[in-house]
């Protein structure tokens, strides 16, 4: 009865504005439940998007270690001197197992601060030889500790006549020979390491020799 006594006593006007209130109140909370579905709806398209846009890198294990294949080299995570390494290669593993590693000595290698790095300055294919270098000498500065020092065998090339003049026979010093002649093989003679091939096969090689002295291959 009161109530009844309540809205007799509003006039006209403010009982149609109540009557308006009441109607819109549904109205927005349609709207924004709407807004909420469109709002989520556009995240779940575009977390999609994302996700199907993501790479999807080629990745397996071996001996333990992933590897993983980012544009056109191979990566895999070492633990050196309490940090953790990347190490980049051109080759993984499974590409290159048909390549033997053999031979005894190394032991000047690994206590060594410095090593040498030598090549025929006449062979061909140099790119390979320079490609190889690389490799070998970041890995001997970022994981070993040791010193590169590029050396040729020969002063028969111009680029060689203020390098030193080192082989296998003529320092007691660690050698590493970049040898660009023959099938893909990793040679191991005292104080000398022989990584042989010719083109691609002598990166494939360094690569060999690479993962042998990190100890994931044997």
């Amino acid at each position: 009865m009161a109530e009844k006594q309540e809205a007799a006593g509003k006039t006209e006007e403010e009982f149609q504005k109540e009557l308006q209130k009441q109607k819109r109140g549904p109205k927005v909370l349609l709207v924004m439940i709407f807004s909420v579905l469109i709002i989520l709806a556009v995240i779940i398209i575009v977390a999609r998007y994302y996700v199907n846009k993501s790479p999807q890198y080629e990745t397996y294990f071996y001996n333990g270690f992933s590897f993983t294949k980012i544009g056109p080299l191979w990566y895999t995570s070492l633990q050196t001197g309490g940090n953790l390494y990347n190490v980049p290669l051109h080759f993984g593993p499974r590409d290159l197992q048909q390549i033997s590693m053999h031979g005894t000595g190394g032991l000047e290698f690994l206590n060594a601060t410095e090593v040498y790095i030598t090549f025929d300055p006449t062979a061909e294919n140099m790119s390979y030889t320079a490609l190889a270098a690389a490799e070998i000498s970041q890995s001997l500065v970022k994981y070993f500790g040791r010193t590169p020092i590029a050396a040729c065998l020969s002063k028969e090339d111009k680029a060689c006549i203020d390098r030193p003049i080192i082989n296998c026979t003529n320092t007691e010093k660690p050698v590493i020979f970049l040898d660009a002649t023959g099938d893909p093989k990793v040679i191991v003679s005292r104080n000398c390491i022989i990584i042989r091939g010719s083109g691609e096969n002598l990166v494939k090689a360094a690569d060999r020799f690479l993962l042998g002295y990190y100890g994931i291959m044997q």
